[in-house]
């Protein structure tokens, strides 16, 4: 689907995982292979199934995954001055937090933490990596702390390749099953073929 208000009102209102480029493919229709994937994500309660989802995904294509966590510099000049460490530990603790998920969910996908914005960072990640697409979650609205859900607009506009946008509740609405506690929320076999 490209990029546009109609787009915006269906990645905002649909549960599925939702296909979504800015500009057309150079040959309509033609998309090539999928074997680098980027993953965007936050620490939230989408990040589990997220994380099943890039695992199934990158399984089912013979991809690799690179995920993407972005934790934003405070830009006030006074923050600065008062604990130069302080982005240094909490960069720390988010690498620590999602290796813990990580083994949870059973992926060990190398991990980039920028400093930047989420949209341009995740751009400049997927021309580094060669990646054919980038995978955003898209949970319920997280309130001040879910900036993901609310870059997804800006993540697709600036992104060199198409986004999925996977919403962690799609199987529990469409199938009427919750993913288990060690199983996959991904997609189903028989929607792959």
């Amino acid at each position: 689907m490209l990029l546009g208000s109609v787009a915006m009102k269906v990645l905002h209102d649909v549960d599925c995982p939702v296909w979504m480029q800015a500009t057309k493919p150079a040959e309509p229709g033609q998309f090539g292979a999928i074997n680098h994937i980027v993953c965007s994500i936050e620490l939230t309660n989408e990040t589990l199934p997220l994380l099943r989802f890039a695992k199934q995904l990158a399984a089912t294509f013979g991809a690799t995954v690179r995920l993407l966590h972005v934790v934003p510099q405070q830009e006030v000049l006074e923050y600065k001055h008062f604990d130069v460490d302080f982005h240094q530990r909490i960069s720390n603790m988010a690498a620590d937090e999602i290796a813990r998920r990580q083994q949870e969910a059973g992926t060990s996908f190398p991990l980039s933490i920028t400093s930047g914005h989420i949209a341009q960072d995740a751009a400049e990640l997927a021309l580094d990596q060669k990646a054919d697409l980038i995978l955003i979650g898209r949970g319920k609205a997280q309130g001040v702390f879910g900036s993901l859900r609310t870059n997804a607009a800006d993540i697709i506009r600036q992104a060199p390749c198409p986004v999925l946008s996977y919403s962690m509740d799609w199987l529990a609405n469409e199938f009427g099953t919750a993913p288990a506690a060690g199983g996959s929320a991904a997609l189903p076999v028989s929607t792959l073929a």
